[in-house]
Formats: structure tokens, C-alpha cells, sequence
């Protein structure tokens, strides 16, 4: 059970508890389940931690992005360093639930300096685990429109970014935390990320709430994202849904392919055993074999620090592969591609 998508813990103690109290009640969790409650710092407050841990949350995830004072005050972060680090001892003083933090690498004036001391931070916490994430200054949104003002600094380039993963990287590796996926790290046992490993299978996802999106026996669904309209349809008894339809044929493969390239490595030959037309992605494989992207060992192809950095563009770029071989629709940018023998 994932309670995410927004500041779930801005919610007030009680309606919190009438939430978490209405999931225990309604859904047959298992015995070892996982009931994560994401959102901020700020709302680590005792009133309403103890309401979360005394009606079953047993794992918090934090969005920090930084523990810089200045660098979280320029991307509207409240809290200064040392009372983020305050707050989550606070936190896992409680001793019952796995605490999980967010950091961002490549926000303004996030020098690389900065960004060692975040990861030196993250593993002087203790917290029991972390997500490691790249900045995407996305258009047209606040924090690049920030920046083309001339209010902010520019982010870090790719180059500044390289440096500061692969920091990260050895960083956390060197002292034992255990890789769940391409971007995530435990510290112990206690940090499973079932929830965020899980939702890549292809299991099904029962969606709750305002905006919430799932897929359930080869069906994929939104419920509305106006909450007026939300409202109303619950109300008159109607399932608030905005859109049902048929998922797409592909779905297990893609399915298959996000969970195998978040443990960082693709099977690239038994993909094409089963579905022969796949049997094309030979091609990219080489091809990225040689861009140092990842590495053939005799069975799959496991990505390198540098496939790691770009493992989202990867996928992307696989999925859309896959579609114009199974489908013959081919989009507009593999129109470009270069041949093996070009430099792209």
C-alpha cells in the first residue's frame, strides 16, 4: 500500500486516522505487508507521527532533496540542515518504521562539494534507506522559468551530473548499503521498496483516491483528477472513473523490461526467443555495448555506471523499439537513428 502522489502528511491527526483506519478495516493486508506514507520534513511533528505509526505505517518516505540550508531554501524547502536532521532522528526514534529520504543531484548552486556532504549526511542519519535522483529542469516549469529570469542559478550540466552519481554511487556502495534498483539504496533489511520494485512486474494495482491510476485484469484506469467531479460521483454512488479501457498488447513486455532494466540489466536474447521479432534489439544491443552504456556478460546485458546514469532514456528508448517491431509504427525520432558505423 503506497499513500503518495502529493503531501499525504499534510493531513490533520484526524483525518489521518480516519484514512489509515479505513485501510486496515477494508483491505486484507498481509502479515508482512508494507504501508508507505510519503511526503515532507516539515510535517514530522509528534501529534501526528504517533497517529501514523499507531494505525500501521510502518515506512515513511521524505522528500529532502538537499540538506544545504541555501540550496533547499532557493526550491522552497522550509527547514533548514540541522533541523531536517533533527526531525528525522525524531523520526526513528520511534523505532517502528523503515525511513526513507529523497535526494536530488544537479539543483542550483548543488555544487559537487554540496552534494558530497548530502551523501555523507544521508548515511550520518542513519535512515534506513535512499533514492539518489536526477534533476529534470522540465519547460516552462517554475524552477526553469526561475532560471531564466536570472533568480536562480542555472543547473548543473550532464557533465556536473555524471560526477555527481557516480560519487554517489561508489559512495554508498563502498560501505555496504545494498542497490534495489538503479537509483535506490538500503541501508538494512528493514528497507524493502516493495511497493516502487513491484509496480514495474506487471502485478495489478487497485487505484484509491482523487487522480489515482491503476491497471486490474489487463485493464488500465484513472479515477477523475477534479476533485468536484470526484466527489459527485462518489456521492451518487457511481465509480468515479475517468477513463477505463483495454491495456495495451504490449504491456507485459514492457512490464518485463522496466523491472529488468531497474535492477539495472536486460535479457536481451531471451526476449527475442520468445518473441522472435524482438530478436532486432540484438542491434541495440551491440550498438550500446559500444557506447559503453552496458556490458554483454554471457547471459544479459548489464548496464555500467554510465547506462545507469541513463536508464530512464534507455527504457524509454527500448519500449518505443519494441512498439515499431511488434507494431511496424515507428515514431518520429527513429526516423533519425544513425547507422551502427555514425557517431550519433
Amino acid at each position: 500500500m503506497f499513500i503518495g502522489g502529493g503531501t499525504p502528511t499534510s493531513l490533520s491527526p484526524e483525518n489521518a486516522r480516519k484514512l489509515l483506519s479505513a485501510i486496515r478495516t477494508s483491505l486484507p493486508l498481509a502479515n508482512d505487508y508494507e504501508l508507505t506514507l510519503e511526503g515532507r520534513v516539515h510535517d514530522l511533528v509528534p501529534e501526528k507521527m504517533e497517529v501514523w505509526l499507531a494505525e500501521g505505517v510502518n515506512r515513511i518516505s521524505l522528500g529532502v532533496q538537499s540538506f544545504d540550508t541555501r540550496v533547499r531554501r532557493q526550491v522552497g524547502r522550509l527547514d533548514d540542515q540541522d533541523t531536517v536532521l533533527e526531525k528525522l532522528r525524531g523520526l526513528m526514534a520511534y523505532n517502528q518504521c523503515a525511513v526513507i529520504i529523497d535526494l536530488m543531484y544537479g539543483l542550483p548552486d548543488q555544487t559537487l562539494d554540496v552534494w558530497k556532504r548530502d551523501v555523507e549526511l544521508l548515511v550520518e542519519s542513519g535512515v534506513d534507506g535512499a533514492d539518489l535522483y536526477q534533476l529534470d529542469v522540465f519547460e516552462k516549469s517554475d524552477l526553469a522559468l526561475s532560471i531564466q529570469r536570472g533568480n536562480l542559478s542555472p543547473a548543473a550540466t550532464t557533465k556536473e551530473q555524471t560526477a555527481m552519481f557516480a560519487f554517489g554511487k561508489k559512495y554508498l556502495d563502498t560501505l555496504g548499503y545494498k542497490r534495489l534498483s538503479f537509483c535506490h539504496w538500503a541501508r538494512n533489511n528493514r528497507e524493502r521498496r516493495l511497493y516502487n520494485t513491484m509496480a514495474r512486474t506487471g502485478i495489478q494495482l487497485f487505484p484509491f483516491g482523487c487522480g489515482a491510476g491503476g491497471h486490474v485484469d489487463g485493464l488500465s484506469t484513472m479515477l477523475h483528477r477534479a476533485l468536484p467531479m470526484y466527489e459527485r460521483m462518489v456521492s451518487a454512488g457511481q465509480k468515479p472513473l475517468m477513463f477505463l479501457q483495454q491495456e495495451s498488447p504490449y504491456a507485459r513486455i514492457a512490464d518485463r523490461i522496466q523491472a529488468q532494466m531497474n535492477q539495472c540489466r536486460l535479457d536481451i536474447a531471451g526476449l527475442g526467443q520468445e518473441y522472435p521479432k524482438l530478436a532486432a534489439l540484438a542491434w541495440l544491443g551491440r550498438l550500446w555495448e559500444d557506447y559503453g552504456l552496458w556490458q554483454d556478460n554471457g547471459w544479459v546485458y548489464q548496464l555500467t555506471e554510465a547506462g545507469q546514469f541513463w536508464q530512464v532514456n534507455m527504457t524509454q528508448t527500448l519500449l518505443e523499439c519494441v512498439e515499431y517491431l511488434l507494431s511496424g509504427k515507428m515514431a518520429l525520432w527513429m526516423t533519425k537513428l544513425p547507422n551502427r558505423d555514425e557517431t550519433p
